[in-house]
């Protein structure tokens, strides 16, 4: 692997993943065209990987396409791994939230690096799940009683949460699953983990 997206480094993804039937009111509202289930693409997530290229500079004059970014970073790891980061480098909830098709066209070349990693890498989970998945991520820390929500942009280091996809529609038969994935030891320590919550319909 080559360099990463400021200090976060690539994890060794440790996934629990539970199935909770969602219950449905009605129809499918896409027919008889059968979705994903939660638990597929909680797997796909834990197992499937991807590489991310972004640049470090703006572009350059190129050849005939007028113009290339220099593309001499890159990102590999699993799915999920690539949702936590996006998440451990964005400044509040839902960086990509029910515009995540927007922030998924891996165009936001202004910046820091992590401006240009993060919608290529929503892009990347987005494009692999498709448009009937719901995933949300949120930081987490431990505490006597269990896991609880840690404070968002947690001591100004940024570590916030993503939501990729729309919600369910009211009348679809929807599943849930759930995705852990530990924290890097170079994330704040009221970061433990990253707790994916997957809604397919």
């Amino acid at each position: 692997m080559t360099s990463t997206v400021l200090d976060v480094t690539v994890m060794l993804l440790c996934v629990s993943a539970s199935v909770v039937a969602l219950g449905g009111v009605g129809g499918d509202p896409h027919g008889d065209t059968p979705g994903p289930t939660a638990s597929a693409v909680a797997d796909r997530l834990s197992t499937e990987t991807a590489t991310v290229t972004y640049g470090s500079g703006p572009p350059v004059d190129g050849d005939s396409a007028g113009g290339v970014e220099p593309a001499d970073r890159t990102y590999h790891g699993t799915l999920a791994e690539l949702l936590v980061a996006a998440a451990a480098t964005t400044s509040g909830p839902d960086a990509a939230g029910d515009d995540a098709a927007d922030a998924s066209t891996g165009t936001d070349d202004a910046g820091s690096d992590a401006d240009r990693f993060r919608p290529r890498a929503v892009g990347v989970v987005s494009a692999a799940v498709g448009s009937r998945v719901r995933l949300d991520v949120r930081p987490e820390r431990a505490t006597p009683d269990g896991y609880r929500p840690s404070p968002i942009g947690d001591a100004g280091r940024g570590v916030g949460g993503i939501a990729i996809g729309s919600e369910p529609p009211r009348r679809a038969d929807a599943t849930a699953a759930v995705v852990t994935v530990p924290a890097t030891a170079s994330l704040p320590e009221s970061v433990d983990r990253f707790r994916v919550v997957v809604r397919a319909w």
